[in-house]
């Protein structure tokens, strides 16, 4: 495939410019134009599994996210209860699934999954935090 979009761009006469070409197996995308996003890393505090929690830093107030009361999430297998009402929204993540969560008050996240039991984990209030899962394989326990 590599060697095809690298004919492609030489015939276009498009291989001395400066591109960010994404393909897979279905698709080709190719931008002009783009700007390298900072890379953000956090400490893990929880996973059970591929389900992983992070505390990260509030937010820029700018974002204005619409974070809305729940007492559970799903993500995937992942079922998760919360012993008080959270404030949460899901945020784009692809390939996979991503939420911001904001505790107000200390909480216990209660986490249950076919493939991986019940777990349960206390975090601290007044913080955020990062819940991620990436696109589960198929036929594959995650």
């Amino acid at each position: 495939m590599k060697s095809i979009i690298l004919k492609e761009l030489e015939l276009l006469n498009l291989n001395s410019k400066k591109l960010l070409i994404n393909y897979s197996n279905y698709s080709i995308e190719v931008y002009d134009y783009f700007v390298k996003g900072q890379l953000y890393e956090f400490h893990l505090t929880y996973n059970q599994g591929n389900l992983e929690i992070y505390e990260v830093p509030p937010p820029d107030s700018e974002l204005n996210l619409n974070l809305n009361h729940v007492s559970s999430l799903t993500i995937y297998n992942h079922e998760i209860q919360f012993s008080n009402p959270v404030l949460a929204t899901d945020l784009f993540s692809t390939p996979g699934s991503t939420f911001l969560v904001y505790l107000q008050d200390t909480t216990t996240f209660i986490m249950k999954s076919p493939d991986h039991g019940e777990n349960s984990v206390m975090l601290s209030g007044n913080k955020y935090y990062l819940i991620t899962h990436p696109r589960p394989r198929k036929n594959k326990v995650d």
